[in-house]
């Protein structure tokens, strides 16, 4: 294979040449080298299954042709119990009435040079890079899906540039606001107040909180079992004021924190309580997670080392802990200022300038008196 390489004014290009069967085989257009060889890829593995079925008849176990519709039932059947299909449902709509307006109704017919072509379609219609990463994303769900379980042979996506977001500043809520916080969840039930203690007491996130059990707090005393993001199991040290709290709920056994009628919350705080809780502290903008970054942001205002708060929130990187250790502006105004007393007890001064010398530091020249 040669690949075509083509410089514009505006932008550049790529593509592909080769000869097959005594016949060349050219395209061009390709935005990326990555998305030209693959397109390459799959149309010789087109003409390889032609030339076989023309000789030998159709494939042995050939892979049928998966209606879109078909793709999308069976994504939301796997996914029926995901907090995020109600947000997939729009995106996944929207990929269909694409693909349908480029003749494409099967699922094996999407290519990475077409998902590209989307993307594109996407920032067009005015959409930010954080929401194009995230109809990419569902897309990439879906595919991952039919190439584990329904005979897709590749990850069309994969092959496409993921658009980065821009990094969003963790907000957490002033000492102040957490006062506010925690005078507005009084009127509450026990359950929803101390689910957003354990929150600010352990920086879980909300769907492993809501999973904590009984029994997760009797097997280690001083700590509790819970299962975080991956699947995996971590072991956090409870604090007394916070274990006092969970043996408040009487919860013998079974999921620790339930409505009023017994019933489980499941994977998060109900919805209608945290909303009156934010609306009464005037606080519209804070979301639960919020919670979590304001526990990683005290224990760095603490002092607390890096190390021990990513432990603390189980990450599996430290970069992933460095956004909770950017400085507030308080944090940076106090730092310059301990600096600031530090080089005065140097004896250093910049304002004051020696008077033998001028303001660049050099000797003075003593003028000669005209006589």
């Amino acid at each position: 294979m040669t690949l075509l390489h083509y410089v514009g004014k505006r932008r550049t290009t790529h593509g592909f040449k080769f000869w097959c069967r005594g016949r060349l085989y050219k395209k061009t257009g390709f935005p990326t080298s990555t998305l030209a060889k693959s397109a390459e890829a799959t149309l010789r593995r087109e003409l390889d299954e032609q030339a076989y079925e023309a000789e030998w008849g159709p494939l042995p176990g050939a892979r049928r042709a998966t209606p879109w519709a078909v793709a999308i039932e069976r994504y939301e059947a796997a996914k029926v119990q995901k907090r995020s299909l109600a947000a997939d449902r729009p995106r996944l709509r929207w990929w269909g009435e694409f693909l349908a307006a480029q003749s494409v109704a099967a699922l094996q017919a999407v290519t990475p040079a077409l998902v590209d072509k989307g993307k594109q379609a996407l920032f067009a219609e005015g959409k930010t890079a954080g929401t194009v990463r995230n109809y990419l994303g569902t897309l990439r769900a879906l595919c991952r899906l039919w190439v584990r379980e329904h005979q897709l042979r590749a990850d069309p996506v994969a092959e496409v540039e993921l658009p980065k977001a821009a990094d969003r500043e963790p907000r957490v809520p002033t000492p102040a606001e957490r006062r506010q916080l925690i005078q507005a969840a009084a009127r509450e039930a026990l359950s929803v107040r101390v689910m957003i203690a354990a929150a600010l007491y352990t920086g879980l996130r909300e769907a492993s909180l809501a999973g904590l059990t009984a029994e997760d707090l009797r097997e280690r005393p001083g700590f509790v079992r819970a299962c975080v993001k991956g699947g995996k199991t971590a072991w956090l040290p409870v604090a007394p004021t916070l274990f006092r709290a969970f043996r408040s709920l009487g919860v013998k056994s079974g999921p620790l924190f339930r409505g009023s009628r017994g019933r489980p919350f499941g994977r998060r705080i109900p919805e209608r309580a945290w909303n009156r809780i934010r609306a009464r502290a005037g606080l519209p903008w804070l979301r639960f997670h919020d919670l979590r970054h304001t526990f990683g942001t005290e224990l760095s205002d603490l002092g607390v080392p890096p190390r021990v708060i990513q432990r603390l929130l189980v990450h599996s990187s430290l970069e992933m802990t460095e956004k909770y250790l950017r400085g507030r502006d308080a944090r940076l105004v106090e730092a310059t200022r301990r600096l600031d007393r530090l080089y005065q007890g140097e004896g250093w001064d910049p304002d004051r300038v020696d008077q033998n010398s001028d303001q660049r530091g050099r000797p003075r020249r003593r003028l000669r008196r005209q006589r």
